[in-house]
């Protein structure tokens, strides 16, 4: 079963994850996609509107993957030493 918040029809399911599922984080632009759907864009043009509005660019997904990666900033000494 696969979720998503897409309606539509499942085209393909990416087979190579069976045998290599760290294509999803080596690359997950490329090879390590999960499936291939095609919306359902027919439940009305502002469903459609609706759904184009809130996709992202690929540069907006990369920076907040970086963000999401990238270790947390270290306590300034001051703040550490409070909470000794």
């Amino acid at each position: 079963m696969l979720r998503s918040c897409v309606r539509g029809r499942l085209l393909e399911v990416n087979a190579r994850l069976l045998e290599d599922p760290g294509l999803l984080t080596r690359a997950p632009d490329t090879e390590g996609y999960v499936a291939i759907l095609q919306p359902n864009l027919s439940e009305g043009k502002h469903k459609a509107a609706q759904l184009l509005e809130n996709l992202i660019t690929k540069e907006a997904y990369d920076a907040l993957r970086a963000a999401a990666s990238a270790p947390a900033p270290a306590a300034p000494a001051a703040e550490a030493a409070e909470t000794l």
